[in-house]
């Protein structure tokens, strides 16, 4: 029988149940096993890792790597885990004995059955409630999938009953690589005898491990959590060692909000790609619809009336006076190239954003509110945000419909809130008579960022990580409309020893130099058009210029984009040119983008790349592969392989790394990285039997300020996030102002009264 040999065991774990029935119920988690995946210490459970969460796992046991070397069950294994959709989890996994040796013998050879394996694995489960605290989950797997050292290569089915007190676990594997831990018959038992210690039974084969794990949240923050875990073996044979220890962190993300909380987000506003319905703001006079400019539409009772001239509307001293404050209050908020004015259609108000870099609808959220504090008891208007010349949002609505739906209240019969992006934010101002304009000015103000920059190697056979890494001081000053002039400095900081002159990753070293001078220069064009020109100099010896246009469907659910640089150098006759064409599809059930790409890189290598982008909140994971081949001729370093088609596979996180607003100054802004990166790649089925990623295989052009990045949020500028988003507009403005106590006169007829919050209707 399986488990003839647990009977203790077993009876430990029916004294566990009895103290699980007295403790306080919560559901079951899950850690990250070492050989890969979500589950115990080595057997994988039946429930994928939760959607958007990451989790970060060490522990010093390499199950079955002793087949390879004695005493090698030791070592040092790293697991990044990743819950990027409903049921999908994604692992990168380094598993070595020697973090620094060089397994070519070059320098300090590894000792004999040496490994360094770098890969990829997968579990696709769902799960199915069947009872009152009680569901049934199944999963599939694959182990090391990709790259050319596949030592523990396998895959595997579990099925599992999940209770708030425990699990029951049950699996079999095929283990495809003579040393994969991962082979035949497995299950587990767990049990959670209070909320923040578990306590478990593995068994794989004939051989068997209990374990306990503690696991609290960090800093009280329930999205945080920071576990630690100790495991005994019940055998000696070498397959893992006696008892060892294992440590995560776990992040829990945002993921997108479901359809229900959409709608409830939606009511009280308007999301579409039609022109809001605005009526002339001319007292007591009626307009022809003839007078009404730039396509707007008039209802049927606007247009019906008896025609008569259009009168100029007249600038009363008082809203003069209230467009003074309003700029101020939004030049104080971080906002710049701030105007208020008004024409036939009623007030408008513009500016540019350069303070909220997280997600621009922070931005958004903070301006309605502001304008709903300061400006009540206006007629409807229109708040129109830019970035770099080009809009991205437009509300429209009375200031008051702007702060009763910000605090989730309803706006009264004969309001509502309109929301648009991108191409149907554009607004014409030529009739528009403004009372301030171009307060705070983004003219001449410098956005000075620090932030890291990394050039690295991840398991590789030279070494486990090798990394040279310094800052970058970049200087980016807005000239006039749409200009940008881009300046950037590279200190270096330090590198290992393969990054050192004379090292194997000596010429990616990254040494300090000015890297970067630019002028940049944006154009938002009709039908869904934007474009952007930059030239100058990159790396003191290249001059050259590249040419980007970007187009958008209405909805925001389709991208086309078309970049092309030219560079050539200084001294020498060699060019650099990069030319791509992308398409990208919105995904908006699960927040994610799917991206296809073809072309010439930067290096010369052509080739193809698809790309499914997922965000959490304002952290991006992405999972890409890439096809990549060098022309007849190409040097030898640029592709060791020769002229042949190269397969990489990798991932890539990246998030802000700056303040959520950004530190307010009159001239030198200070700032970080808007979004920083990092990812790591491997070779998919190299002919060569390498697992070796060339650094010029599949490189971007190094010019910045994207239009996808620069302008339109990292791609989420969109109608179709925006409408999907509705909520982290709210939560803009009561992070930044609702605390703050700026609460409009607006609310005072509602003291004493059912103010009709919009979670009630």
């Amino acid at each position: 029988m399986l488990f003839n040999k647990a009977g203790r065991w077993a009876c430990f774990f029916l004294v566990g149940l009895v103290l699980a029935s007295v403790a306080r119920a919560q559901p079951y988690a899950y850690g990250v096993a070492g050989v890969g995946y979500s589950g115990l210490g080595l057997t994988p459970s039946a429930s994928p890792i939760d959607w958007g969460a990451i989790s970060l796992a060490y522990d010093t046991v390499i199950p079955g790597a002793n087949a390879r070397g004695l005493g090698l069950e030791r070592g040092h294994n790293i697991n990044l885990t990743m819950g990027v959709l409903p049921g999908l989890e994604i692992n990168a996994r380094l598993a070595t004995n020697n973090l620094q040796c060089n397994l070519y013998g070059l320098n300090g050879g590894c000792p004999a059955g040496s490994y360094r394996d770098l890969s990829g694995n997968f579990k696709l489960g769902h799960s199915v409630q069947v009872g009152q605290n009680t569901w049934l989950s199944a999963a599939v797997g694959g182990n090391d999938i990709g790259g050319a050292a596949t030592f523990f290569r396998s895959y595997y089915a579990a099925a599992s009953v999940r209770q708030p007190w425990g699990a029951l676990n049950l699996g079999k594997a095929i283990g495809v690589s003579a040393t994969a831990p991962l082979n035949g018959i497995f299950g587990s038992a767990a049990v959670q005898l209070m909320e923040p210690l578990q306590v478990f039974y593995e068994r794989l084969g004939q051989r068997q491990w209990v374990g306990a794990r503690f696991e609290r949240p960090l800093w009280q923050d329930e999205r945080v959590k920071v576990s630690v875990s100790a495991h005994r073996a019940l055998q000696q044979d070498g397959f893992t060692p006696r008892q060892w220890l294992s440590f995560g962190l776990q992040f829990h993300f945002d993921t997108p909000a479901s359809a229900a909380q959409k709608e409830a987000a939606r009511l009280g506003a308007s999301v579409s790609a039609a022109a809001p319905v605005l009526r002339p703001w001319v007292p007591e006079m009626r307009v022809l619809p003839e007078a009404i400019e730039n396509g707007i539409a008039v209802d049927v009772a606007v247009a019906a009336v008896e025609p008569v001239a259009l009168i100029e509307p007249v600038t009363s001293i008082e809203s003069a006076d209230v467009a003074q404050s309003l700029s101020k209050a939004l030049a104080d908020a971080g906002f710049e190239s701030i105007s208020v004015g008004e024409d036939h259609l009623g007030p408008i108000v513009q500016l540019e954003n350069y303070a909220y870099n997280w997600n621009q609808l922070d931005a958004l959220g903070v301006a309605m509110g502001v304008v709903g504090a300061k400006a009540a008891g206006w007629p409807v208007l229109r708040l129109q945000i830019l970035r770099r010349g080009i809009p991205v949002y437009l509300a429209t609505a009375t200031p008051d419909c702007m702060i009763r739906w910000l605090a989730q209240f309803v706006c009264d019969g004969q309001s509502e809130l309109n929301l648009a992006a991108g191409q149907h934010a554009r607004v014409k101002t030529d009739a528009v008579q403004w009372w301030v304009r171009n307060e705070r000015s983004s003219t001449g103000r410098t956005k000075f960022y620090v932030y890291p920059v990394i050039d690295s190697r991840v398991g590789s056979e030279y070494g486990t990580l090798d990394s040279s890494w310094g800052l970058v001081f970049n200087w980016q000053t807005p000239l006039w409309k749409g200009a940008t002039s881009d300046i950037a400095y590279v200190k270096a900081l330090g590198h290992s020893a393969d990054y050192a002159p004379g090292g194997i990753f000596s010429d990616f070293r990254i040494d300090s130099r000015l890297y970067r001078v630019m002028l940049h220069q944006t154009a938002d064009l009709p039908w869904g058009l934007s474009a952007r020109f930059a030239a100058g100099r990159l790396a003191q010896l290249l001059d050259g210029h590249h040419s980007e246009l970007r187009w958008e469907s209405p909805g925001g659910d389709h991208r086309l984009t078309w970049e092309k640089s030219h560079f050539k150098h200084r001294h020498v006759p060699f060019l650099k040119e990069f030319s791509m064409a992308s398409y990208r599809h919105y995904l908006e059930p699960i927040n994610s983008t799917l991206e296809l790409k073809t072309g010439q890189w930067w290096h010369g290598d052509r080739g193809q790349m698809a790309i499914l982008r997922h965000w959490f909140g304002d952290t991006s994971v992405a999972l890409y592969v890439r096809r990549s081949r060098f022309a007849e001729g190409a040097p030898a370093l640029f592709s060791p392989y020769g002229s042949v088609p190269v397969m990489s596979a990798g991932f890539e996180i990246a998030f802000p790394m700056t303040p959520r607003r950004e530190v307010q100054a009159q001239w030198l802004q200070p700032r970080g990285d808007d979004r920083f990166s990092y990812g790591i790649q491997s070779v998919i089925g190299a002919a060569t039997n390498t697992n070796y990623v060339t650094p010029y295989f599949g490189n971007y052009s190094p010019v910045p300020l994207s239009l996808d990045h620069a302008v339109y949020n990292f791609d989420r500028g969109s109608q179709a996030y925006l409408a999907a988003h509705l909520q982290r507009i709210r939560q803009g403005w009561q992070y930044f102002l609702k605390q703050k106590d700026m609460q409009p006169e607006v609310f005072k007829e509602d003291q004493g009264a059912d103010p009709q919050p919009l979670s009630n209707r």
